[in-house]
């Protein structure tokens, strides 16, 4: 596997980017902007206490395809773009509460169109090799639940494996 630099649609391999995850924490009664977005929610928990009720949290992911030249800014950089972004796309320009910065090297892959027909292919000329599995976020899924998923999957397989069932 290799990073993505090459134009060649007709590379067979998965390709593998780079990218950084920003958590930015403002505290929301220092700030007066509101930030409006989109994303997941969870109910807190009935017995946890709710310390960080004040707290928002903003996630901004850096780099990928074509721009990946961002991650060679160090840390303190990195964060003077992303905050000047946030300034200019949602008008946030309070002082973050915490920051945190995570470099993903090489981590999140690109698959490509027939991906799925390639995958197939070669786990049917893997398959006369028993137990031997092919599993991870370069094969059917970079989420963490699709991983979580395709590891369940594969665990099963091995599974019946083991036990003597043969598919």
């Amino acid at each position: 596997m290799r990073e993505c630099n090459s134009r060649d649609d007709d590379d067979p391999e998965v390709r593998f980017i780079s990218h950084a995850l920003q958590s930015v924490t403002y505290d929301a009664r220092q700030s007066q902007e509101r930030v409006v977005g989109s994303g997941r929610r969870s109910r807190p928990s009935i017995d946890r206490p709710r310390r960080h009720v004040h707290r928002r949290l903003v996630l901004c992911y850096v780099g990928g395809v074509g721009r990946e030249a961002i991650l060679q800014l160090d840390d303190q950089a990195l964060v003077a773009r992303v905050r000047a972004e946030l300034a200019s796309m949602c008008g946030v320009t309070a002082a973050p509460w915490f920051v945190e910065v995570n470099r993903w090297m090489r981590a999140m892959p690109q698959y490509t169109l027939g991906h799925l027909e390639r995958l197939n292919q070669i786990e049917a000329a893997l398959s006369r090799y028993g137990g031997l599995i092919l599993t991870g976020a370069g094969y059917r899924g970079v989420g963490i639940p699709d991983c979580i998923r395709d590891g369940a999957v594969a665990a099963e397989r091995v599974m019946r494996y083991l036990s003597g069932e043969r598919s």
